[in-house]
């Protein structure tokens, strides 16, 4: 297969990118309802609560749906296929007694984890409508990788932009139920994002799903799933740290900064989801379809490319801007947090060069250092904000460590792929793009924090005339 043009990973990014914007979009305005109706308190149970789904889903599913659409991109095999799609199909018949087995019997004990300084058992029917939520959330994301394995990209997009309209359909009544409507607002939009899905695979997989039938034999499918021991580990160790990460705030804090730290991350996670979901859906399964080294090399660098040079004029956005976004997007009682998401904004960078090289190391089937590499991270975040939290430091320091944090993964990063592949992974152009928008990055966050208004003003008119001519000496070059 002949290397792919940047033309083409900018038209998938494009069309990616726009979705996910409307979704991001309503997702915003379901925040700022919870935000203006509930305040900080209800953002930060709103958060726990994702965050709580957030690691039980991964664990769950065990990394089986990046080997689905792995397998899926590159079987070429009808019998195979029909495998994988059956095998999806038991599997979730199996996480659905899992999770009624554990609200049944945890819920109690996880109430009094998320929630440390409330009554003892106190939101444990939250917990358990939240269990349930799950279960949707389960169901949709084994469609949506169905459908990713195929590359079809406009059917994700708009089982996403259904999901997330439904979540802002209902969670103006739900956030009045206080913290049963919260549990709700979660998952209940996945419910018709999960049908939509279905019918989707429905259609593309009509022929493999004649074949289904769940038997006890039908679960022994399951087998030809080719999960990782360190797949499962990874969501199991990372996902229950960053929740305990905010479980240590909620308690050294309490919920109200909880709520305000929950902002912040909604806003740096967000913005890294408008300018990289664009390749979430295409990245993995066309490395999947790249015959050579050399390929993989040049679409991993033009990738890298597009996302320093998109994501770099955002994180300076933010960092001059916090103060403005977070009264916007949420409520006047949220501009505290201004100083969090400016530190919270420095860690984006190196997250793209980190996600680029984790998703190849997934590619590769190398999951083992996948596993190492973010639980030493994640590690670090959790030791270090559960210092720092019960030392009586102020807020702000927790993003000051996830700062410092995402450093440490991208080194980690780099040296390991550097070791096992070669200089070829990143290339003296994004080296020097890279360098180059790190340090405006710190300039713009030391400026934003002691010059005077003139002076930000200048410097943003700067870096936007930097940028619009490099974009213009190099537009061929970076679309060739």
């Amino acid at each position: 297969m002949t290397s792919l043009s940047s033309r083409k990973i900018i038209s998938a990014f494009s069309f990616m990118s726009g979705a996910t914007l409307l979704t991001i979009i309503m997702g915003m305005a379901t925040n700022k309802l919870i935000a203006v109706y509930a305040g900080t308190e209800g953002i930060g149970i709103v958060s726990l609560f994702r965050n709580f789904i957030g690691f039980l889903v991964p664990v769950l599913t065990a990394g089986t749906t990046t080997v689905i659409v792995q397998m899926i991109s590159t079987s070429s095999s009808p019998a195979r296929l029909i495998e994988i799609v059956k095998s999806v199909f038991n599997l979730f018949i199996i996480q659905l007694v899992v999770v009624i087995i554990l609200a049944t019997f945890f819920s109690g004990y996880i109430s009094n984890w998320l929630f440390p300084n409330s009554n003892n058992h106190e939101y444990i029917d939250e917990v358990r409508i939240v269990f349930s939520m799950a279960i949707i959330v389960l169901f949709s994301q084994s469609m949506v990788a169905l459908i990713n394995g195929k590359v079809n990209i406009k059917k994700i997009s708009v089982i996403n932009i259904a999901t997330a309209l439904s979540t802002l359909i209902m969670v103006y009544p739900l956030v009045h139920f206080g913290g049963i409507g919260y549990a709700f607002i979660v998952g209940s939009g996945s419910i018709v994002g999960a049908i939509i899905g279905f019918l989707y695979v429905s259609k593309i997989y009509k022929r493999e799903l004649d074949y289904f039938s769940f038997s006890v034999s039908a679960i022994k499918k399951i087998s030809t799933l080719p999960v990782s021991l360190w797949l499962f580990l990874h969501p199991l160790f990372v996902s229950a740290i960053f929740l305990n990460i905010q479980v240590v705030v909620n308690k050294y804090y309490g919920i109200n900064a909880l709520g305000i730290y929950s902002a912040v991350v909604m806003l740096e996670s967000t913005t890294i989801m408008l300018l990289m979901a664009g390749m979430k859906a295409y990245y993995l399964p066309m490395l999947g379809k790249l015959s050579s080294r050399v390929e993989k090399e040049n679409f991993i660098n033009k990738v890298l490319t597009l996302l320093i040079l998109v994501i770099s004029p955002f994180i300076i956005f933010l960092i001059f801007s916090a103060k403005y976004i977070l009264w916007f997007l949420f409520s006047e009682e949220f501009i505290v947090g201004e100083d969090i998401l400016k530190l919270q904004s420095l860690a984006m960078l190196a997250q793209v060069f980190s996600w680029c090289y984790a998703m190849y190391f997934l590619h590769e089937s190398r999951y083992k250092i996948y596993f190492m590499i973010d639980a030493v991270w994640a590690l670090f975040l959790s030791i270090s904000i559960w210092y720092i939290a019960s030392s009586g430091f102020p807020l702000a320091s927790v993003a000051l460590i996830y700062f410092i944090g995402s450093l440490i993964s991208f080194s980690l990063y780099l040296v390991v792929i550097y070791r096992f592949y070669g200089k070829g992974f990143l290339n003296v152009r994004n080296t020097a793009l890279g360098a180059v928008s790190f340090l405006a990055i710190l300039a713009a966050y030391f400026t934003s924090k002691n010059a005077a208004v003139s002076l930000q003003i200048l410097f943003v008119v700067s870096i936007f005339l930097v940028f619009s001519y490099f974009m213009g000496i190099n537009y061929k070059r970076l679309l060739g």
